[in-house]
């Protein structure tokens, strides 16, 4: 199961270089990662997005550990904001209405990590 890093708070905020400035946001605040061509844009709990040099790629790594997962190879979510998970429309929602796709590539990896997140009832 998956257990986040102990680290102090300030390890908990992404640095974000863009095309002129540089922006540090909380990593609880960010919903999902899009990519757009070799930049991405995080979009954030208050609603807006910031666009950044980074690719997913280089985003991937240091997001991971922090409950992140790839389900696309355009988008990583923050698995504590998924709601629910379409399977016949392979799309998970997000608590924001986000509708995220999800590749069969990615599909096995991102079902066992919600079950593994998530408290069952039997």
């Amino acid at each position: 199961m998956k257990t986040r890093p102990q680290t102090s708070y300030f390890m908990h905020r992404l640095l974000l270089p863009s095309f002129n400035r540089i922006i540090i946001e909380s990593i609880d605040n960010i919903y999902y990662c899009k990519a757009d061509d070799s930049y991405s844009r995080l979009f954030l709990e208050c609603g807006k997005y910031h666009l950044t040099t980074y690719s997913l790629k280089d985003l991937e790594k240091p997001l991971l550990p922090y409950y992140f997962i790839r389900c696309h190879r355009s988008y990583i979510v923050n698995i504590e904001y998924v709601k629910e998970m379409d399977k016949r429309k392979n799309l998970i929602i997000l608590s924001n209405g986000a509708e995220i796709p999800v590749s069969q590539t990615y599909r096995k990896n991102l079902v066992q990590t919600l079950v593994q997140t998530a408290i069952h009832i039997n």
